[in-house]
């Protein structure tokens, strides 16, 4: 008898974390893919960072800039939770060392 097993799930991991769980952070999601800049990077960073927070708001911005003859892109993106603004970028630059892109992610806490 042949057991059939059910496909694996494809959905990249950051998917399945607290931006899929409310309303805007279904919307975060899917404009960090619509970036189309290194989705993968940006949204395993921001869940890691989120935990288990729900998302307020957020803001994902995408830009490119000229720099002499080349074209460099690079996004930005804020989320707001209850506790913290979250702030995480990501650049391309020339450096072939680590694949051509850095990342940066900052957390500021507040208390109301």
């Amino acid at each position: 008898m042949r057991t059939q097993m059910a496909p694996p799930d494809l959905t990249p991991i950051w998917q399945h974390g607290s931006m899929s769980q409310s309303g805007p952070g279904v919307a975060l999601r899917a404009d960090i893919q619509r970036s189309g800049y290194y989705p993968e990077i940006v949204g395993e960073a921001l869940d890691t960072a989120l935990g288990s927070e729900e998302v307020l708001g957020y803001v994902v911005h995408h830009e490119a800039t000229f720099d002499r003859d080349e074209l460099r892109r690079h996004v930005t993106v804020l989320v707001l939770t209850v506790n913290r603004l979250i702030v995480c970028h990501v650049d391309e630059h020339s450096g072939e060392e680590d694949g051509g892109w850095t990342l940066v992610a900052l957390y500021v806490e507040w208390r109301a």
